[in-house]
């Protein structure tokens, strides 16, 4: 499974057009760093469109529409690591990488991959970082990118989705 652009060694790719996805459950307090990161890649000249999820399962559908269309060089999952999944899932075979602004509570995924919360960190990432693969698992015909849990640890997690979120948003 890849989600990323390959490019030359010491190549730096380029990147002017983004296609941001937002959870809007996640992050309230963070949404000064979405603002920032959108207003930094808009002065350096790039392309930055921003939707918006409405409901369980359509940060996949939005993913999958945008890198169908090509309307970016990159799609930004901006919430959580369930947002992040989701995103994930629409880019599965599309060959558009995938970056991400966390924005979430635990933002598990970006502490694995040692993404800070700093504005000009992930500006700068997006526009001229490295891509690198990120490994995937899959169980139940569904990728998944940081853990899966069954049993009592899948029932929790699975209310708490439905409970701060109107049903896994």
């Amino acid at each position: 499974t890849r989600f990323d652009a390959t490019c030359a060694v010491g190549a730096v790719p380029l990147r002017r057009s983004f296609h941001i996805i937002r959870n809007p459950l996640a992050g309230a307090r963070r949404s000064g760093l979405l603002n920032a990161v959108v207003e930094r890649l808009k002065r350096s000249g790039a392309e930055v469109t921003v939707e918006l999820t409405e409901r369980p399962g359509h940060a996949t559908e939005l993913a999958r529409r945008a890198a169908e269309r090509g309307e970016a060089d990159v799609v930004v999952a901006a919430g959580g690591d369930g947002t992040i999944n989701e995103v994930a899932r629409g880019l599965l075979w599309q060959g558009v990488p995938l970056a991400i602004i966390p924005l979430g509570t635990a933002n598990v995924l970006a502490i694995e991959l040692s993404l800070r919360p700093r504005a000009s960190e992930i500006a700068d990432m997006l526009l001229t970082g490295p891509a690198k693969l990120v490994g995937t698992g899959l169980v139940g015909g569904e990728i998944f990118l940081l853990m899966v849990g069954i049993g009592f640890d899948g029932v929790v997690v699975h209310e708490q989705q439905r409970e701060f979120s109107g049903g896994g948003h």
